[in-house]
């Protein structure tokens, strides 16, 4: 078992990642698509790919495609990697400088608005990110089964994790955008103040996760991590799994009943109200996001390691990249296509009104195929390897 000190280490690893990660996935969303009344220009044009991608999301899919594709491949040199720097701690150092500077050159597109220029620029710099983000991210998940022998320690190192992710997920996905308003009220520039939100970001997740919105959503969430050890002794990681799932999908559907609305409209507080009660409910779940993958990609290594009688746990969390992040990779090219095609806007607001529905099919359908998964086996097989030699 890892001390305390170690284990807290390993977890606020996990900030600056997080923090990347939304940038990219989140406002420059918002500032390659600005919505009417933003004060951004737009850099891409909204040509729609194939009838079905945005110029934004074609990028952010080649992006994930990169990234998962560098996932199986940066696992594999992790786990056969011999420097004297560690097969892990040395792709971390390689990649954490450009996962950090690479999202905030997003911000400064080098050509005109609408032009080819920015859309080549997107989709190099997003590649890039990706890759970078990869050869950071795979060989730390690598360290979880090395740090927590025991599915009970595994569950209470990904609980930590979670405890530090989750503030500076909730800060950037909810709290950014009211902070741009801010801005641009005191008369900033619109793109200084984007600019200066995605520079200042790291400064001021602190500050922004005791506003009462992520308060709210943090509350479920905080609910959610005290109980899922519980609901994992009871049910299993597998079912403790599909329970969240489930939750997660339900908990998004009353976001159908959105009036859609200008700041300080008539059906703004009955918006704000409907949001809080959504991000409550929709935090139990979430926890369990942050908590059970990683548990039970563990449950896989340990079984390989019975067959192989090799670690491969960083080509596993690899391999997990390579679907994951394509998957994401393709939600946010729906979600561009969906805000071009059927509006993102008060006046036109079918695309983030269809979201939520959307997502809960794709929930439902992830628990179906978590049902799928064989896990007492699994189990049964990565015991008798402990077994074998003695931990």
């Amino acid at each position: 078992m890892t001390t305390a000190r170690r284990r807290f280490g390993y977890a606020f690893g996990h900030a600056g990642l997080d923090i990347t990660l939304s940038i990219v996935t989140s406002i420059a969303l918002y500032f390659y698509l600005p919505p009417p009344g933003s004060g951004l220009s737009q850099p891409l044009s909204n040509d729609v790919l194939f009838g079905v991608f945005t110029v934004f999301g074609a990028a952010m899919l080649l992006g994930r495609i990169v990234d998962g594709v560098s996932d199986p491949i940066i696992g594999y040199l992790s786990d056969h990697s011999r420097s004297r720097w560690g097969r892990r701690r040395f792709f971390m150092m390689l990649g954490v400088g450009p996962m950090v500077a690479l999202p905030v050159w997003l911000f400064y597109p080098p050509g005109d608005p609408g032009s080819t220029t920015n859309a080549v620029f997107l989709m190099g710099v997003l590649s890039l990110y990706f890759l970078a983000f990869t050869v950071y991210v795979a060989p730390y998940l690598a360290l979880i089964p090395d740090l927590a022998p025991e599915q009970v320690e595994r569950v209470r190192l990904s609980r930590l994790l979670a405890l530090v992710q989750f503030p500076v997920v909730a800060v950037f996905g909810l709290l950014w955008a009211p902070v741009f308003a801010f801005a641009k009220s005191a008369d900033l520039d619109p793109l200084d103040a984007i600019r200066w939100i995605v520079i200042a970001s790291s400064l001021l997740a602190a500050v922004f996760s005791l506003l009462p919105i992520g308060l709210t959503f943090c509350a479920g969430i905080i609910i959610g991590l005290i109980q899922m050890p519980r609901l994992v002794h009871r049910v299993g990681p597998k079912y403790a799994m599909i329970t969240c799932c489930l939750v997660f999908g339900l908990s998004l559907l009353p976001l159908i009943a959105l009036s859609p609305d200008t700041t300080g409209g008539p059906a703004d507080m009955r918006n704000w109200m409907l949001l809080l009660g959504v991000l409550f409910f929709a935090g139990f779940p979430v926890a369990g996001f942050f908590v059970l993958p990683n548990v039970l990609i563990s449950q896989l290594i340990d079984a390989d390691a019975a067959d192989t009688g090799t670690n491969r746990a960083a080509t596993y969390f690899g391999m997990q990249g390579l679907t994951s992040k394509i998957s994401t990779g393709v939600s946010a090219a729906l979600l561009g296509w969906l805000f071009v095609r059927f509006g993102n806007s008060p006046d036109d607001a079918g695309g983030v009104l269809g979201a939520a529905p959307l997502c809960s099919v794709f929930c439902v359908l992830a628990a179906g195929l978590y049902l799928r998964y064989p896990e007492q086996q699994v189990l049964k097989k990565g015991t008798q390897d402990r077994v074998r030699n003695g931990r």
